[in-house]
């Protein structure tokens, strides 16, 4: 078949880069100037993805893939342990 292959979604850096691309451009301010979180339950989709491109991350806790991973009220210890686990990075914040 050949071609060049583009892979587009979570976590590979197209969909974060081009998310930046255009929350920059309705804000319209600079690249450099901007701060964007993006949220996510996912540590390696979200979290991950979000980090390798440069954006901060907000992880959900509470629902999605990783709460049966976490106790019913976790601290960020449990979180710190749960990226260790699964060799990702720690989100800049962690949200229920």
């Amino acid at each position: 078949l050949g071609g060049r292959v583009v892979y587009f979604g979570k976590p590979y850096t197209v969909a974060f880069e081009e998310a930046r691309r255009l929350l920059v451009e309705a804000a319209g301010i600079v690249d450099s100037e901007a701060r964007i979180c993006h949220i996510g339950d996912s540590l390696h989709h979200d979290v991950a993805g979000a980090v390798h491109v440069g954006l901060d991350a907000a992880f959900v806790v509470r629902s999605g893939i990783h709460a049966s991973d976490l106790p019913e009220a976790p601290s960020v210890a449990n979180v710190k342990e749960l990226c260790e686990r699964e060799d990702t990075p720690f989100p800049a914040t962690v949200l229920e």
